[in-house]
């Protein structure tokens, strides 16, 4: 009887935070100071190595050689009301880096480049006291994708690439299981604290193309293929229980595609609109695998609906090498009340940011700013019952800083 109350437990809680990795798991845009200034809308032209990622078949229009590096602090701040009224805050800070590679041969139609960034990945952390202690008080992320690709000029005009990705993600998930379940098994009140620290990777691939439908108009678009992180790792529990599991599951990441549209008004100054669509209803539920096979496996549902997000970004080229830039875009959320989480707080999303990029010759620096701002959302849902009810409004402002340099030659 004890060792079955044990195995029930220790699925209870894997079952609790396998799928918080996809509240983290949120796809984020600014992967380059340059295009974080203009809310991304950057895939219909390339001004640095940053579209290595953005859009590679940009890499053909760039100098022989570029290089850009730089990196993002993102800092959110998460609100949560109960029905009752009462408030909890949660906040953190987290570096982001990012690192491209360009090079563009003279005399040759091919380019090829390679680039080191994380477009997946986040955190909240509520605190082991909090409402969220028995679905998700803690959760964080850590991926990275290396990304080559080669490109190739059709014409003057159009160019189109492929690449590779590769992923490699390590994850920590927090839970605490309620001592009613554990009679017996600890003193009565004490809660089971559970940790999952896992690690996976996984193979995609990339497309893209560009093209000048004249001097003035240019037209850009970029597919990433779905990608499924194979994640394993063992349950460690707090305090220790006599059976000693580890539990696998997988994190799909999806399918984009992004395009737009860039339009040169005046001199020196680009307008540029992008739509971007997310394929999150790959999440239709969580599966999850024990080993040894302590008991079947278990299966969560998610039911994530497809989102898209729209932005529009602008830069003008002002005298002695200054480039000032802004941009706005409008993020919606893929997650349903009914499967809405305190790990996973994401409501539709309006973006500002803004930024300016100085050239010094051959070296340009640039520096961004953003602000997220999210909608209130009120959530009545099933999720947390019968211990904890995470119902309540949800709220969140994120400040993204950026900085970075670009070098070509």
């Amino acid at each position: 009887m004890r060792r079955n109350t044990v195995v029930f437990v220790l699925a209870f809680a894997t079952l609790g935070l396998a799928p918080c990795c996809f509240g983290v798991g949120f796809y984020s845009p600014d992967q380059s100071v340059s295009a974080q200034a203009q809310a991304d809308a950057v895939v219909a032209r390339a001004s640095d190595a940053s579209t290595v990622y953005y859009n590679p078949a940009g890499m053909v229009r760039l100098a022989p050689w570029n290089v850009t590096a730089g990196w993002h602090v993102v800092l959110p701040e998460l609100e949560y009301v109960s029905p009752f009224g009462q408030k909890q805050e949660a906040s953190d800070t987290f570096f982001v880096p990012h690192v491209y590679l360009a090079a563009n041969p003279v005399n040759s139609r091919f380019a090829g480049g390679i680039g080191v960034n994380s477009p997946f990945g986040l955190g909240t952390d509520w605190g082991g006291n909090s409402f969220a202690r028995y679905v998700a008080p803690y959760s964080k992320l850590e991926l990275m994708m290396v990304n080559p690709n080669v490109a190739y000029r059709v014409t003057e005009g159009l160019s189109i690439a492929a690449g590779a990705d590769f992923y490699t993600a390590d994850i920590t998930l927090d839970r605490f299981v309620p001592s009613l379940m554990m009679p017996g098994l600890l003193p009565p009140g004490m809660d089971l604290g559970t940790t999952i620290e896992a690690d996976g990777d996984a193979w995609g691939w990339n497309a893209a193309v560009m093209y000048d439908i004249c001097e003035r108009v240019s037209v850009g678009a970029s597919y990433r293929s779905k990608a499924d992180i194979d994640f394993s790792g063992p349950l460690k529990t707090n305090p220790a229980t006599p059976l000693s599991t580890s539990a696998s599951f997988d994190m799909h990441l999806p399918s984009m595609v992004k395009a737009g549209i860039a339009v040169k008004p005046t001199k020196g100054l680009t307008v540029e609109f992008d739509v971007d669509w997310l394929e999150w209803s790959r999440f239709k539920n969580v599966q999850v695998t024990f080993s040894p096979p302590v008991m079947p496996s278990e299966v969560s549902p998610r039911d994530w609906d497809d989102a898209l997000l729209y932005s529009i970004g602008a830069e003008y080229a002002m005298g002695k090498n200054w480039k000032v830039r802004a941009g706005y875009g409008f993020a919606e959320s893929p997650i349903p009340d009914r499967t809405y989480e305190p790990g996973i707080p994401r409501n539709d999303l309006h973006v500002v940011s803004f930024g300016l990029g100085k050239s010094f010759n051959r070296v340009t620096l640039d520096a961004a700013c953003t602000f997220i701002l999210s909608e209130q959302r009120d959530v009545n849902s099933a999720v947390g019952e019968p211990f904890l009810s995470v119902d309540g409004s949800y709220d969140s402002f994120t400040t993204v800083l950026g900085g970075g340099v670009s070098y070509s030659f």
